[in-house]
């Protein structure tokens, strides 16, 4: 039988019909039903992108996040629909090589496209005041509206970030961009207080400061006795440093580091 290709306006009451001959498919992931539904609700979907596909039995083959989604957005969507598949086609449905964020980022000719995602979740999650944002959470469309908010911010810290972080081998370069967009940025300290700083705790210039010192001392011991420490816990420890140094006060021992008691944040 010939494959049937439509586009359709799938309302939530068609979607529900369409799940009912979702008899054999794999697990369904709340986690990327709620994207799609982010994605609907915010006019964000793009059409075209994905397909709704049925076998020749009438099985739904490939789709089932996407109309989860509609249901729960209580939104009709036009979406491209495959009747009269192969059963064969299971096999190789989602079995490609996806594209991620950072593939997007350097498909739209953006340099640093690798890092660009993660600096720009990172920053909103530092002026929202959480240590480690969950990267899950967005999706690529949200991605792309946080980099084109502030294109010219995040296209600067990218490559300082990046240069600071090889440097150092102790931050990651997207946490670096974030934190230098959070205090240049957000909380408008001259950028060469915020360059001093960052230069000196990824030993880009010596520093006497006994605070940083102490800073790259525990990380650097972390590393030493073969552990890593999370996002949140280096958070943390640069806050604290970066209080102290503002306030030209010198911590000799950190006190209080867990991120989950804790209300500390960067003045």
């Amino acid at each position: 039988m010939k494959e049937k290709v439509e586009v359709v306006e799938i309302t939530p009451a068609m979607a529900a019909e369409m799940l009912a001959m979702n008899t054999n498919n794999r697990k369904m992931k709340p986690a990327v039903v709620e994207k799609y539904k982010k994605d609907l609700l915010n006019d964000k979907w793009v059409f075209g992108t994905c397909q709704i596909c049925f076998a020749e039995d009438g099985t739904l083959l490939d789709g089932q996040h996407r109309l989860k989604a509609i249901i729960e957005a209580n939104k009709a969507v036009p979406m491209i629909v495959i009747r009269n598949m192969s059963r064969d086609a299971i096999r190789v449905i989602d079995s490609g090589n996806p594209r991620n964020v950072g593939d997007m980022f350097r498909i739209e000719g953006i340099n640093y496209s690798s890092y660009i995602g993660g600096i720009a979740i990172r920053f909103q999650g530092m002026n929202n005041q959480i240590y480690s944002p969950r990267a899950r959470s967005y999706t690529h469309q949200e991605y792309w509206d946080l980099y084109q908010e502030h294109a010219d911010w995040y296209d600067e810290a990218a490559p300082k970030a990046v240069a600071w972080s090889n440097q150092s081998k102790l931050f990651p370069a997207c946490f670096l961009g974030a934190l230098y967009l959070h205090l240049t940025k957000t909380k408008h300290h001259p950028e060469e207080t915020v360059d001093k700083f960052i230069d000196q705790i990824c030993d880009v210039v010596p520093t006497e400061n006994e605070t940083i010192c102490n800073l790259r001392r525990v990380l650097t011991n972390f590393r030493l006795v073969g552990q890593k420490p999370t996002e949140a816990q280096i958070t943390v420890y640069v806050i604290k440093t970066w209080n102290a140094y503002l306030k030209n006060r010198n911590l000799k021992v950190f006190k209080n580091m867990d991120p989950n008691d804790t209300d500390v944040w960067f003045i």
